[in-house]
């Protein structure tokens, strides 16, 4: 039997309506085998790589001969006086080129996919204000940033130039996988947005990192803070200089003390 194939969203059913199946009167006039048979299109036609429609994976129309096989019917005279009751009977709709659809699964599908266009434009939207202006496109499941060109008025200096133009979520990720305890890396992307606007600020938060790696120098993991609480007051860490106290570090002399 040919294979059959879900390319369309992968889902692996769908949801059936007891009351709208015995309702319908379309369905109701048909004898038990013609209703079986519609049954086993159904199947066929979710499985559609065009939901909703008769195809099989290449895209064809599947012949008589060819249905038999796929609903694993007795006959193909027995299917093509049941193919024809249900057309009679008004169950199916053809398209120009002859190929059977369920109107109620193709519409459903249609509406499905235009909602789902909906919210992605949305989303769009939404990542483009979030990421300061920037238009938001997905590659290799990264998240990669395009700059527009700057809209703001107040945008005349070249530091403001270069705050809309900074990159934030590659600068982020180069600064995390450095980090000696990447703990926390949701919370710390979010302190990281709102405090590094600008290629100074990141040489700013370099420097930082730099100083603190340098601090913990010789302490256990469990006194390293997390990436979460660190991109928070990385700040503080700028113009970190240690105290000298007889060639000793101010860390070090409280620990002899």
């Amino acid at each position: 039997m040919a294979k059959i194939s879900t390319k369309e969203d992968g889902r692996p059913g769908f949801y059936w309506y007891p009351k709208d199946w015995m309702g319908a009167a379309d369905v109701g006039l048909c004898s038990y085998a013609a209703r079986g048979l519609w049954m086993e299109l159904l199947n066929l036609m979710f499985l559609s790589p065009k939901r909703g429609y008769l195809l099989l994976p290449n895209n064809n129309k599947p012949d008589n001969k060819m249905i038999t096989k796929l609903c694993r019917g007795d006959s193909v005279e027995e299917t093509e006086k049941l193919l024809k009751e249900l057309e009679q009977n008004n169950v199916y709709s053809k398209t120009e080129d002859g190929c059977i659809y369920c109107r109620v699964m193709k519409d459903r599908s249609e509406k499905e996919e235009q909602i789902k266009q909906a919210r992605a434009e949305a989303g769009k939207v939404g990542m483009s204000k979030r990421w300061h202006n920037k238009s938001i496109t997905r590659k290799n499941n990264k998240t990669i940033t395009k700059d527009f060109p700057p809209a703001s008025p107040r945008a005349e200096n070249a530091k403001e130039k270069e705050s809309i133009c900074f990159d934030v979520v590659n600068a982020f990720e180069d600064i995390w996988e450095t980090y000696p305890k990447t703990l926390g890396k949701k919370k710390a992307l979010k302190h990281f947005i709102s405090s590094v606007k600008s290629e100074v600020d990141f040489e700013n938060i370099k420097t930082a990192l730099a100083n603190y790696k340098a601090s913990i120098i010789g302490k256990e993991v469990q006194y390293i803070q997390h990436g979460s609480t660190w991109f928070n007051n990385w700040r503080d860490w700028i113009d970190y200089k240690p105290e000298q106290n007889n060639g000793k570090t101010e860390n070090n002399s409280r620990i002899l003390s």
